[in-house]
């Protein structure tokens, strides 16, 4: 995934223009990007799913606040309390329908290189009570120089605050993930870095990373990015790390909320719980940007993961404790042939794919071609979208009740939000498209959506635009 349409950010002359000429190729289609990629091909980039049956009523898109630099995620509290994340390190409030003049909180070593920077943010399910949020983002470490000005090597972090009123107690930072380039989650091209983190109802916290490789070519740690000086030989090894327990990267990670310490009943626990298996909650990831929780009662959380892709395949995976979602082995439903046919990943290749706990998607889509999309390994319908960037779930009831236990997720790329419902057993029943150019219920103006949320006092879902550096709902207005 590459920003391409994000306004001046700590001094950075974003790249906008491209989106606007982008924007023109893309309806006429001739032109579209596969992760930074430039391609020519002819089709219709936008192809419908299913569509929604008449509604009594109709959806709305309405600003809830605007003017950030950069919003890239937001939690909401059970008073209605936004904390929303801006992408070069301050948080800042949204109360009672107003922009806080305070920042929450304000970091001062983040890193805002390619794609990264502050990208995850929640807050714990008990706030205020447990008055605990977490940030996840990229470190711009001062005192650890590459040896050349163009090696852009760097490491996520994730960090717990202590609320006090409206802002970050002071000297409350607790590092749990990232005290330095030792302990921190690699990332070696400053694309494919953290993620999201999200807390679980027994407190225990996930956070999502990339395998912080190159997105334009095959990256086996050959590439001269300096990283073997920063994190040790053994993490030079490029996508190769989604599949090596002794990395952060390419992972879904699950820490104990007080500590930052591996869980005894974690997949990979090996007795240390400092150490990066002990640590691992799910493995074989690209890119997993966004992803959600879904918790019953008595049973793991089951997450359902947005896997960005690389040269052909969106996914959406339902990953559990152990999983390996099988990059750079498998992208979508099919082989990465650039790396498989490399001597070195064919090696590693081999045990992946005879995997017991490899997890294919749930659902993919493809990033060029108006295909059939994909799921539970079968074909059906067809759209395209290339950025996979926002995943919830809809428990409220301010949408009419079809809608309730669907999954709403959303693509940067191609700037739309559609929804799926599962059965009982997590199997994909079926997909409908829901806002966007061509949306069937009028929400046409989606704007580079990062980040989707359901407000839990009134049932909304809320969605931010970095481009537009907005916060906006979606809500439904009853006949």
């Amino acid at each position: 995934m590459k920003w391409f349409r994000i306004r001046k950010i700590s001094g950075e002359a974003w790249p906008h223009w491209w989106s606007r000429v982008l924007r023109i190729f893309f309806r006429i289609g001739l032109v579209f990007v596969l992760g930074g990629a430039l391609a020519f091909i002819i089709f219709d980039p936008v192809v419908t799913t299913e569509s929604p049956p008449p509604l009594k009523g109709k959806f709305v898109d309405e600003l809830v606040a605007d003017g950030f630099m950069g919003p890239t995620d937001l939690a909401i509290t059970d008073d209605g309390t936004i904390f929303l994340a801006e992408r070069h390190g301050v948080v800042r409030i949204i109360k009672n329908g107003g922009i806080l003049s305070r920042p929450f909180v304000t970091l001062t070593d983040v890193n805002t290189s390619g794609e990264s920077g502050l990208l995850g943010l929640d807050v714990h399910p008990k706030y205020p009570e447990v008055p605990y949020v977490y940030l996840l983002y990229s470190v711009h470490d001062k005192s650890h120089k590459p040896p050349q000005p163009s090696l852009v090597s760097t490491f996520g972090r994730l960090v717990r605050y202590t609320a006090e009123g409206n802002v970050a107690a002071k000297y409350s930072e607790k590092i749990l993930i990232g005290n330095g380039p030792e302990d921190g989650i690699p990332n070696c091209s400053s694309f494919h870095g953290v993620g999201a983190v999200k807390v679980a109802s027994d407190g225990s916290v996930y956070a999502s990373a990339g395998e912080g490789a190159s997105w334009k070519d095959v990256d086996i740690g050959d590439h001269g990015d300096g990283c073997d000086l920063l994190f040790g030989a053994d993490q030079a090894t490029g996508a190769r790390r989604a599949q090596q327990l002794n990395s952060l990267a390419g992972k879904v990670l699950r820490v104990g909320s007080e500590l930052g310490l591996g869980l005894p009943d974690n997949p990979f626990y090996d007795g240390d719980p400092h150490s990066p298996a002990s640590r691992i909650f799910a493995m074989g990831l690209r890119n997993p940007f966004r992803f959600v929780l879904r918790e019953t009662m008595g049973a793991s959380p089951l997450l359902y993961v947005g896997d960005v892709g690389w040269t052909n395949w969106e996914e959406i995976t339902t990953v559990r404790a152990g999983a390996n979602a099988g990059w750079p082995c498998f992208e979508g439903p099919a082989n990465v042939k650039a790396y498989n046919k490399h001597s070195v990943v064919s090696q590693l290749c081999q045990p992946v794919r005879h995997d017991e706990n490899l997890a294919f998607p749930l659902l993919s889509w493809n990033r060029s071609k108006p295909r059939e999309y994909w799921f539970s390994g079968h074909p059906r319908g067809s759209f395209t979208g290339h950025t996979v960037t926002g995943l919830e779930f809809y428990t409220g009831d301010q949408f009419p009740q079809r809608y309730r236990g669907a999954l709403f997720f959303a693509d940067y790329g191609e700037e739309w939000i559609k929804v799926l419902w599962v059965d009982d057993q997590h199997h994909l029943d079926r997909v409908e498209d829901f806002a966007g150019v061509d949306s069937p219920l009028g929400l046409v103006g989606v704007d580079t959506p990062v980040d989707l949320e359901m407000n839990p006092t009134n049932g909304e879902l809320l969605y931010v635009s970095i481009s537009a550096g907005q916060v906006r709902r979606i809500r439904f207005v009853h006949e």
